[in-house]
């Protein structure tokens, strides 16, 4: 939030700041750092989607995350993962799970097959 930053606007640096703010854990109140209002739901849609790559991303380790496909429309995100696939990896579902309560918080649905 206050670093010096050369090349990126004031703007861009609290975007990021959200960003790094909100990419685990609690989804914090967009309205209390300095973002346009008109910028809040693209900024919160970019924070799911980081959400989202982290729990991908965290508990891949030496596994490869089998290939999925995700269609997204309006306020919703839907994964499909190879038939059988998730059911095996269930540190990955528990962590889809509770990433499905947040986005259900901020008025997103997260859904995964």
């Amino acid at each position: 939030t206050y670093s010096d930053l050369p090349g990126f606007t004031r703007q861009d640096q609290q975007i990021m700041a959200a960003l790094v703010l909100n990419h685990r854990r609690k989804i914090r109140d967009l309205s209390t750092l300095d973002i346009q209002p008109y910028l809040h739901e693209k900024v919160l849609c970019l924070t799911l989607v980081l959400r989202l790559a982290v729990v991908l991303n965290r508990f891949r380790h030496d596994k490869v995350v089998t290939e999925f496909s995700a269609q997204a429309n309006d306020k919703k995100l839907v994964l499909t993962f190879a038939q059988g696939w998730l059911e095996q990896q269930p540190l990955l579902l528990a962590e889809l799970e509770r990433e499905q309560g947040t986005w259900e918080k901020v008025g997103f649905q997260l859904e995964y097959v």
